[in-house]
């Protein structure tokens, strides 16, 4: 697999823009990518597995809660909001 063509968008371009979309599909590619690392850097700065789980779902919420900002940040940005 290319991750880089000079007519499409790479995979994480397209996983990225899919989360701010609001697709269920590729936010679970982006937990599935990044779920191993997050937990192992959440486990160096907490006392328990279960603080460390704690801590990690936190961030993949707010990562997704980030996600919804920016498309909403997107919408306006390019008039879907309505006119002025």
């Amino acid at each position: 697999m290319k991750l880089f063509r000079k007519d499409k968008l790479t995979v994480e371009q397209e996983m990225i823009q899919g989360c701010i979309a609001g697709k269920r599909a590729m936010q679970k590619m982006l937990y599935d990518l990044y779920a191993k690392k997050m937990m192992a850097v959440c486990i160096r700065y907490s006392k328990t597995s279960f603080e460390a789980e704690d801590i990690m779902q936190e961030a993949f919420i707010k990562v997704l809660s980030i996600s919804e900002a920016l498309k909403e940040s997107v919408r306006l940005s390019f008039g879907f909001a309505g006119s002025w």
